[in-house]
């Protein structure tokens, strides 16, 4: 999970996984909030190299689709009942919200504009945004057969293939921004091998592969979770040390 603070506004966004009837794209669930007022969005996008940078893209489109809502909300309404796209209630909900957060939105929107060619690094570069940190002594492990092996791996593909990878999903389906394979077949190849090392690792150590996934994300600074990065294991803190 990507979080990012735009003046007093929080955004989350969160891929839930591949949508079941369309293997190319993504699901994503965006939770704007306020206070104790949110709105919380299902999304979906064509599957790529997920970064920092991906996800603040993410963010930046709803906060400004909600920032519209809130200066029309009248006009904006009309024209979803005319698509019929949305429920009464939905419609409601969202202008609720759109209102609550009207007073915050101009330094919302100008934050997200005094970060933009921060995050450009990600489409440009491939890097992404220096807070993501970039590796300099990782290489991907031949084998892996422990958890410090599992973590590195995945700190790996985090901070030097800049992949928001799930466990479940086949390398060889990930694209990059132009719709194109993001690895070669050696290289999909050579990741699915590692991951299923990694899985048997994990159920011989009796350890959550998910949950590594979440921690390595926080730590890496690939998935922005002050929650998840203080609660990894100290071990796993440990070794975080030496991959930037």
């Amino acid at each position: 999970m990507s979080r990012f603070k735009f003046g007093e506004i929080r955004v989350d966004v969160h891929r839930t996984g591949p949508d079941p009837l369309s293997p190319n794209l993504d699901f994503y669930t965006v939770k704007i909030s306020q206070g104790d007022t949110f709105l919380e969005s299902l999304v979906k996008k064509p599957k790529s190299n997920r970064t920092a940078g991906s996800d603040f893209e993410i963010a930046m489109e709803l906060l400004s689709s909600l920032f519209v809502t809130g200066k029309n909300p009248e006009g904006w309404a009309a024209q979803v009942q005319a698509e019929g796209s949305m429920s009464q209630e939905e419609i409601d909900a969202v202008a609720y919200v759109a209102a609550h957060l009207e007073p915050y939105m101009n330094e919302a929107m100008a934050s997200t504009r005094g970060r933009f060619e921060l995050y450009q690094e990600h489409y440009e570069k491939g890097v992404g945004p220096l807070e993501m940190g970039i590796a300099r002594k990782l290489r991907l492990p031949e084998h892996v057969g422990n958890r410090e092996e599992i973590a590195e791996f995945f700190a790996y593909l985090y901070l030097v293939d800049h992949t928001g990878f799930h466990p479940d999903d086949d390398f060889e389906t990930y694209e990059d921004r132009q719709g194109r394979p993001a690895y070669t077949p050696a290289q999909a190849e050579a990741r699915n091998i590692l991951m299923t090392e990694a899985f048997q690792a994990a159920e011989v150590a009796g350890l959550d592969l998910y949950e590594i996934a979440i921690w390595v994300g926080a730590l890496t600074g690939a998935a922005e979770d002050p929650e998840n990065e203080a609660s990894a294991p100290s071990w796993l803190k440990a070794l975080s040390n030496t991959w930037v």
